[in-house]
């Protein structure tokens, strides 16, 4: 098995496209690189298709691991926070990983860091979306913003908006437990930058963004807490299923 380098000050996305649910040979595949309790934890899904992105994410973050850290993927266990954000089991590694995970459609993505805590999100920009949804949960900033775009943007800007609040809440550790309307992110500037609205929350200047589409049709973000270091730089990698 190579190894994948990772190294201080990096960060590395990897995207995948999963296979049709329909296909047994590779649900047979993915499911014996999981253990009882992912395989009990994904049954719960109502939809086979939404079990099948579930084993294949799971499998896919194992994969990639296992590649870091020059193990095999059915080596690689997770401990979660009380929120739901995983981290790898301790003895497993000495190196600082790093890492998290997301799905939508037939994608799925992950990015890797050393020392720092990091969030990804992707999402489907085909898929409709109920825009009222930023007057729910957004700040009044970014709402406002979708309100004045041009209707053939307004979904675009949505997606933009809600990869980048994703990608935060996931990176803080604490999920959507965290209000949405309680910081914004400003775009009109090269650096995509957080804006905080409690004096008491974190330095915006901790934080870095990336905004992409690794994929046709879909957006991802990526946010990391740098701390008061220097910036990171970003490598993007198609994934090839082992």
């Amino acid at each position: 098995m190579d190894p994948l380098s990772l190294t201080p000050g990096q960060i590395r996305f990897f995207y995948t496209r999963i296979g049709p649910s329909r296909d047994t040979a590779q649900k047979r595949s993915l499911e014996n690189l999981l253990n009882e309790k992912e395989k009990q934890k994904i049954d719960r899904f109502v939809f086979e298709k939404d079990r099948h992105a579930r084993r294949a994410a799971r499998v896919f973050l194992k994969q990639i691991l296992a590649r870091c850290i020059g193990r095999d993927p059915d080596a690689i266990h997770f401990t979660e926070n009380r929120y739901g954000k995983p981290a790898l089991a301790g003895g497993i590694t000495d190196l600082p990983i790093g890492f998290n995970l997301s799905h939508s459609g037939h994608v799925v993505v992950c990015a890797l860091t050393l020392t720092h805590d990091i969030g990804v999100d992707i999402e489907d920009m085909q898929r409709s979306i109920n825009l009222s949804i930023a007057d729910r949960f957004f700040s009044n900033q970014e709402a406002q913003a979708i309100a004045r775009a041009d209707i053939s943007l307004k979904q675009s800007l949505f997606y933009r908006f809600w990869t980048l609040k994703e990608a935060y809440a996931k990176a803080t550790g604490r999920g959507l437990a965290i209000g949405l309307d309680q910081f914004s992110f400003v775009l009109d500037r090269p650096d995509i930058r957080v804006m905080f609205h409690s004096p008491s929350q974190e330095d915006s200047g901790h934080w870095q963004f990336f905004q992409f589409s690794p994929v046709p049709g879909y957006m991802a973000a990526v946010g990391v807490n740098k701390n008061t270091g220097p910036p990171l730089t970003l490598s993007v990698h198609p994934w090839v299923w082992d």
